[in-house]
């Protein structure tokens, strides 16, 4: 799947939320669209790039499923995924 295929209903489906109340829905758009924001940002990747890598998706679902998850305000750990750091990692183009 690219990441550009990624839809609300797939992450709805995927963090087992009901996808027919409005809120989810927008916090989900939200949350999509910050985590392919962080992917971007973290890797410099385009969009276009982005798509070419169907492993980039799943980072999307699991960046969307610990934003759903961890809806607090304060975390007590800073770590970061590692299935989303490992798959990032292979796409990096920083080289800071």
């Amino acid at each position: 799947m690219k990441v550009s295929e990624i839809t609300i209903n797939d992450l709805a489906d995927y963090v087992r939320a009901d996808g027919t109340e409005p809120a989810t829905n927008n916090f989900l758009a939200a949350a999509l669209s910050a985590a392919k924001g962080y992917i971007k940002n973290r890797t410099s990747l385009t969009d276009v790039e982005m798509d070419e890598y169907e492993e980039i998706s799943i980072a999307v679902f699991a960046l969307v499923a610990d934003m759903y998850d961890v809806r607090s305000t304060t975390t007590e750990t800073a770590t970061e995924n590692l299935t989303v750091k490992a798959i990032l990692n292979l796409h990096d183009k920083n080289f800071l």
